[in-house]
């Protein structure tokens, strides 16, 4: 089963090179994501999202502000 992460952004630059760092960690860890990109505010709200672009992994913020290394996207996936 693939794991499920959320990125929480407004489409910019940030947000796009989050999405491939995250893509070539796992490629590089060789397991499976789906990765679910969320534009909405409301969804900001909801999830009290401090700043953006934001990670979730297993339901938990681990990220945001910033966009990670490749290898820190490898260990907080392989966590």
């Amino acid at each position: 089963m693939n794991q499920i992460v959320r990125i929480y952004g407004v489409g910019d630059n940030q947000e796009r090179a989050l999405v491939a760092a995250l893509n070539r960690a796992a490629q590089e860890l060789n397991v499976e994501i789906d990765v679910e990109v969320v534009t909405a505010l409301t969804e900001f709200l909801r999830v009290k999202i401090e700043a953006i672009p934001a990670l979730m992994i297993r339901n938990k913020i681990v990220v945001y502000g910033r966009v990670p290394e490749v290898d820190e996207l490898k260990h907080l996936l392989a966590a």
